[in-house]
């Protein structure tokens, strides 16, 4: 059940500044969406009743009564993250709070039929007893359709033409699935990190892509797949054939380094896209990334050459913290349960 269905437009607006701002006062809230106390108090009263939110101690106030201060109830509801990586399912749990509340890590095959991959992960949420889940978010290694709600295409899977549930049954409860590609939530996590508007944030891992985040909001283009660099062609040597530029990282990255070849283009690829897009960071997720540090430089030099007088901050995901692709599901179930009411 989605506990905003029921709620107006405003009452929402103030659960999101609550969560966006802990600890603020309805006197504050009153202040900043430009509303009467009267008004933001019986809202504040709605969402208590909800149990969605708590007061929490009082802060300080040199004239009058001191305001109470208000913070989403974390334990309220869970948000369940679940990141169809290469080779493994990662899941992460986070509470209202944005605190996680549970994670596990599976082992999958490469041959693994989507349809046996999605019945693996809801066997692990009922053997793990997960419960009161908001919503359940996917970040998938590959382009989507949204209009159809597909998934395109898996090279690494070898998935085509997917259906994507729209919701799963749990303890009898009907549970929403969002669905993403990974390198754009990897984007909308690097946002919430360093709130920079427009970023270029790579995934590199047995496979490449790339999230495009411009003025805050996910770029997808015209069909969704914006952003897939991966399909870019390219050759080894002059005379061979092309061959999409992923299939070269995912045969190069069993060998933990990528060729001189492979990071020239690489690097010509994404020096591209950084100055059509002129992004405020450049970003970095995967395996790759976090692990192979030399590679790592070798990598930015490429880009670096080919950029001549322009530079970029380069912000790397080292596997301390929350990793952003977990952070933008939470930030896209959260927002498609606000929004699809």
């Amino acid at each position: 059940m989605n506990p905003f269905e029921r709620f107006s437009k405003i009452t929402k607006d103030v659960f999101l500044f609550i969560k966006e701002n802990p600890g603020t006062s309805r006197v504050e809230i009153a202040k900043r969406l430009n509303l009467s106390e009267a008004t933001i108090s019986r809202h504040v009263k709605t969402l208590i009743d909800a149990n969605l939110i708590l007061e929490s101690g009082t802060g300080d106030s040199r004239i009058g009564r001191k305001p109470v201060n208000l913070v989403v109830n974390p334990s309220a509801f869970q948000i369940l993250g679940i990141h169809v990586a290469y080779e493994k399912i990662k899941f992460d749990a986070f509470n209202l709070s944005g605190e996680r509340t549970f994670t596990c890590r599976i082992q999958i095959s490469q041959n693994i039929a989507f349809d046996e991959m999605f019945e693996l992960i809801l066997k692990t949420i009922k053997r793990k007893k997960l419960r009161r889940i908001l919503g359940i978010g996917f970040a998938i290694p590959a382009p989507l359709d949204y209009s159809e709600k597909r998934l395109i295409y898996s090279r690494f899977y070898g998935w085509r033409n997917i259906l994507l549930p729209s919701f799963v049954m749990i303890d009898s409860e009907k549970v929403p699935i969002f669905w993403e590609n990974d390198a754009n939530l990897s984007a909308i996590g690097f946002h919430r990190k360093t709130n920079c508007n427009n970023i270029v944030s790579v995934y590199l891992d047995k496979g490449v892509g790339v999230g495009i985040l411009k003025d805050g909001k996910i770029h997808r283009g015209s069909n969704g797949q914006a952003g897939e660099i991966g399909q870019v062609l390219v050759r080894k040597k002059p005379k061979d054939n092309f061959e999409e530029l992923e299939k070269l990282i995912i045969e190069e990255s069993h060998r933990d380094f990528l060729s001189k070849h492979t990071r020239e283009t690489l690097g010509f690829t994404l020096a591209i896209v950084l100055r059509i897009i002129d992004p405020d960071i450049l970003a970095f997720n995967g395996e790759i990334p976090r692990v192979n540090k030399k590679m790592m430089r070798l990598i930015l030099k490429e880009i670096k050459m080919r950029l001549k007088d322009k530079e970029y901050p380069v912000v790397i995901y080292n596997g301390k913290g929350i990793d952003p692709i977990f952070l933008g599901i939470q930030q896209m179930v959260f927002m498609n349960m606000l929004e699809a009411c």
